[in-house]
């Protein structure tokens, strides 16, 4: 595990630890607001300590360290939005070393593949 962090980004409007399924609310503009689960993925993920998102500015709270725990193994960080946008991460691992990533949210492909009936409204 030198050099190389063998470590992915990935984004779901399922949460990758199997916990219900999509969900949308209204929002106070036309948008729905859809829950968005954005954490890591890979082999190396033993050895990452914590992950850094760093979100759009519309967000209040745009940066947000995410530690790996044994109850948050995947670094799982789960947001409202209505937009797609690049978000950036930084991954630390266990030696202190910080992998600097950039992830384009995917999560609207899902939208239009998944049946409105299964997706829960939260409002």
């Amino acid at each position: 595990m030198y050099g190389n962090l063998n470590v992915t980004v990935r984004d779901s409007l399922f949460n990758p630890n199997g916990n219900g399924g999509p969900a949308w609310k209204n929002s106070s503009s036309d948008q729905p607001l859809y829950q968005v689960h954005i954490y890591l993925e890979g082999q190396d993920l033993p050895y990452v300590r914590s992950a850094t998102y760093e979100l759009h500015p519309s967000f209040r709270e745009r940066v947000k360290r995410i530690i790996r725990t044994a109850s948050n193994p995947n670094c799982l960080l789960t947001i409202w939005t209505w937009g797609i946008f690049e978000v950036g991460v930084a991954i630390e691992d266990k030696r202190g070393q910080v992998y600097n990533l950039k992830h384009n949210l995917r999560y609207g492909e899902e939208i239009s593949r998944t049946p409105e009936s299964k997706f829960q409204n939260m409002s």
